[in-house]
Parts: C-alpha cells; structure tokens; sequence
C-alpha cells in the first residue's frame, strides 16, 4: 500500500484552524458536562486554566489535546476536528 493511498492529504486552512480552536475547545469541555474542578484534576490544570478552557479564554496545550484525543477520539472528532475527519 503506498503513501498515498494510506494517507489522502486534504488542504487544511491553518489559521482559521488555530483561530477556531479555543471555541472549539470550550464546546468540546461544555459538552462533557463535567465542572471546572474535575477538569482541572483530569488534566492536571489549575481550576483557573480549566475555567479559561470552558469561556474560550485560552485552549488547552498539545499534550492536553492529545488526551482527549486518545481517551474521547469521538468527541475529538466532533468538537476540536471536525473539518479534518476522513470521507467514510
């Protein structure tokens, strides 16, 4: 199988990517349903970082995004990715 067949790249707007991603973020963390306290202790954040996260003050670092990736791939999809999922 080559690259290419694996791996379809697809033009990704960067920019708005990065500009979208604290809402984005602040969707994904609302949706969960869980308080500024038990995110702060799931991701090792203050609860004040954890609060930023749920107003879309600020967005959690790569290492953070990267656990909710792996532990929740489906809501990872839906709220921080949504434009990058594969065409079944």
């Amino acid at each position: 199988m080559s690259y290419e067949m694996f791996f379809r790249p697809q033009p990704v707007d960067l920019t708005g990517f990065a500009r979208a991603f604290p809402d984005r973020a602040r969707a994904y963390f609302r949706a969960t349903g869980l308080s500024a306290a038990q995110i702060a202790v799931a991701y090792g954040v203050t609860e004040r970082t954890a609060m930023n996260w749920l107003e879309g003050v600020t967005r959690p670092t790569g290492d953070k995004v990267a656990v909710i990736a792996v532990v929740d791939p489906e809501g990872f999809a839906r709220h921080l990715a949504p434009d990058l999922r594969r065409a079944a």
